[in-house]
């Protein structure tokens, strides 16, 4: 069945503490949609939030939607921007700051069971 869910519909969860900086996720389509094996999250970093320096395993992909921001791996930083795709494989260290203006908005693939 075709599932269509509006980002008003979302589950937002504000993630501000420890090693995160005003990270808003907002959980489009998982598990409680039925879905087996994919989770759409869009992802707002506030301007100057951060996520953690971190590594897992699972592999995710991320879509920039709106602003500007860096991916920082352990080879260095990489600027983002409106357009750009990013693959992380899985447990390949990252972090995703917001060093512009405005949010820092994108769209994080991930299994459902890391939704």
């Amino acid at each position: 069945m075709i599932k269509i869910v509006s980002e008003k519909e979302s589950l937002v969860s504000i993630m501000n503490e420890g090693e995160i900086k005003g990270l808003t996720k907002n959980l489009m389509i998982g598990s409680r949609e039925g879905e087996p094996s994919m989770a759409l999250r869009v992802m707002e970093l506030e301007e100057g939030g951060y996520t953690p320096f971190h590594e897992h395993q699972w592999e995710h992909i991320n879509y920039v939607l709106d602003g500007e921001g860096v991916i920082k791996t352990e080879e260095g930083n990489k600027k983002l921007q409106k357009g750009f795709a990013v693959f992380v494989p899985a447990g390949e260290k990252h972090q995703y700051l917001n060093d512009g203006k405005g949010k820092f908005r994108f769209i994080c693939m991930v299994p459902v069971e890391r939704e």
